[in-house]
Order: structure tokens, then sequence, then C-alpha cells
């Protein structure tokens, strides 16, 4: 697994706080396919200087996406708390967190009950990872039946609406179209499918999260028993220098003992040539 390091983060963020227009997508990039596809080579060549890790410029393109997707969804969750009195999940966006959230505008179009919150169409690209943004065209007509909440219902839960649909047909209401994006529809088929498709990128991620800690683990261990190795060797040569100076130790004590006795004989030697000379010298 690839782990891009803090420098290129911020690199990254750097390069698309210059070009904000390749941050929001390609349908937002006023040049070509092929600029934009040079653009990102560029970008990449750029953040493998920084590496390791190396990636290739689509690569690149799916660590840009998956950054911005953790951001919208702590904005998102950050707003469910903001409207469900008895949520208590709220994120703090950190550095490089609120440097992408400006790129992108998200505090400004992260509600989708905003007026101004739109999405261009956008078409499929194989170079082109498409950031999954439902498409609301509020010129159009609308293309499902609109409920007009009741007061009653004014605060129910999504869970309870869509218990208490089935069985309250006569509930609804058909509304005039309107050119106005000024509601949210929670049975919308765009939004449903965009909210299981962040569902699964957040079951990738924690997938692939499960598969970094159990590789960090494993490596943990390798370190653990390659120190264990370390340790049993520097014993083992500690003991072989304790036993080498004690050895040492002891040819010293025996130079010393030799020369010792060698003086003692030596000593003895000229005693007897000095008794053997004072016998000659008697007349």
């Amino acid at each position: 697994v690839k782990v891009t390091n803090t420098d290129q983060f911020k690199k990254m963020v750097e390069l698309m706080e210059e070009n904000q227009e390749m941050a929001q997508g390609l349908m937002a990039y006023p040049g070509t396919k092929e600029e934009w596809r040079e653009n990102w080579e560029r970008i990449a060549r750029v953040l493998n200087l920084l590496g390791p890790p190396t990636r290739k410029a689509g690569e690149w393109q799916k660590v840009w996406l998956d950054l911005k997707i953790k951001v919208k969804k702590k904005l998102a969750v950050n707003e469910h708390s903001g409207i469900d009195e008895n949520s208590f999940r709220v994120y703090l966006l950190k550095g490089i967190e609120k440097r992408v959230a400006n790129i992108l505008n998200l505090n400004k179009l992260n509600s989708p009950t905003s007026k101004t919150a739109k999405s261009p169409k956008s078409y499929p690209d194989k170079n082109f990872i498409n950031d999954g943004l439902p498409v609301i065209d509020c010129a159009a007509e609308p293309a499902i039946k609109i409920e007009k909440m009741s007061p009653e219902y004014e605060y129910e839960t999504f869970s309870e609406y869509a218990t208490r649909m089935p069985d309250s047909p006569k509930d609804q209401t058909e509304q005039e179209p309107s050119t106005e994006c000024d509601v949210f529809i929670p049975d919308s088929p765009s939004l449903l499918s965009d909210s299981s498709l962040l569902r699964e990128n957040v079951d990738d991620t924690a997938e692939d999260r499960t598969n970094l800690m159990t590789e960090q683990v494993e490596y943990l261990k390798k370190i653990e028993k390659h120190m264990d190795d370390c340790a049993t060797s520097l014993r083992t040569l500690v003991r072989i220098k304790k036993e080498k100076y004690k050895l040492y130790k002891q040819d010293l004590l025996d130079q010393r003992k030799y020369r010792r006795l060698k003086l003692k004989v030596q000593l003895n030697t000229l005693a007897l040539k000095r008794k053997k000379l004072a016998v000659i010298e008697i007349p």
C-alpha cells in the first residue's frame, strides 16, 4: 500500500490552489482534455520528486478525489449533526482539509437545500474520475413528484419518512413545476445512488485502513524479531569479549610468573657459580 507523505499532500493542495479550475473537475476546466492530461502529468512529476511513494497521473487524480470525498463526508456529517438533535458527531477540519474546502467552496455549496448549489453535467471519460455528485437541473421540469411536507411531518427523520411513504399515499400531492431548486428530495434516485456510492467509498476506505494497519503490525513484528536477533548477537559479542579479556589477563599472569621463575633460576645459577669460584680460590 502506497502512503502519501505530508509534503506531497501539502504540495498537491498548493498546486490545486494555484489552479482551482482543475481542482473542481474536468468539466470546470476551460482547456481541452489533452491539456488536462498534460497538467496532471506535470503535477505527477512534481509530486513524485517529493516521494516515495511515486504514482502515475491517474493515481494522483485518485488521491485528490479521495481527499475531496473525505472532506465532503466530514462536512456532510457536521451538517447532519446541526439538523438532528440526537446526533453529536462533529468533525473538525485540519489545516489541509480546510484549504481543500476553501478550494472547492464547500463551505457554501455543501448544503443540498441551497438554491445556488448546482453540479455540472458530466460524461464518462476513461482518464477522468467523476466526483459522484448528484446532477440537479434547476431549469428543467421535475421528473418526479415532490411531496409537500405537512406540519405534523416537518421534523420527522428520513427513516420515519421512508416508513410512512408506502402506507400514506393520500398524503402525497403533486406540485407545480418550479424553476428554483429550493426543496430537498430525500427519495431522489440520484441522491440515493450517491449515498450508496459514499457508503461504498467509506467501506473501501475502512478496508484499506484495516489492511494498512495489518501490514503495519506485521512490519512491527519483523522489526521486533530483528531487534531480538540484534540483542542476541550483542550479548554473544559481549560474552566473547569477556572471555577474550579473561584469557588475555591469564596470559599476562602466566608471562609474569614465567619471568619470575626464570629470574629465580638465573639467581640460583649465579649463586652456584660464586660457590665454585670461592672453592677454586682457596689454597
